[in-house]
Order: C-alpha cells, then structure tokens, then sequence
C-alpha cells in the first residue's frame, strides 16, 4: 500500500478567459510540477463548510 503525503492548497483563482471566481486544490509534486485538481460544486460545498469556522484564506496562486 503507498501512503504519501503531498503539500496542497485549496485555492480560489479567477479564470483569464471568463473572469469567473473558481476553486482548485493546487499540489505541488516538486518544485517544477504542481497538478491542479478541480473540485465539483458539491466537493467546493463541504470544502466550504469544513473549513468556514476557521475561516480560510482563498486567495490568488502565488510563488512560494
């Protein structure tokens, strides 16, 4: 069984061809490779809802 943990983020970015607001879970696989993975509205929901007392911050992709 492979049991690996991966740094990630839960971003809000705002799409350059609509304007639109949308969420992705950024991981960074190495430091020349992050894959992006798009949630579903329902997944964005209890994204939402998990983390709305700790209030997170979504926040534009930026460099580390």
């Amino acid at each position: 069984m492979i049991n690996i943990e991966l740094p990630c983020k839960v971003e809000e970015r705002v799409s350059a061809k609509t304007g639109k607001n949308y969420i992705v879970v950024a991981i960074r696989v190495d430091d020349d490779y992050e894959m992006l993975l798009f949630p579903s509205n329902e997944q964005q929901a209890v994204i939402r809802m998990a983390f709305k007392n700790s209030k997170p911050k979504f926040k534009a992709s930026q460099q580390d």
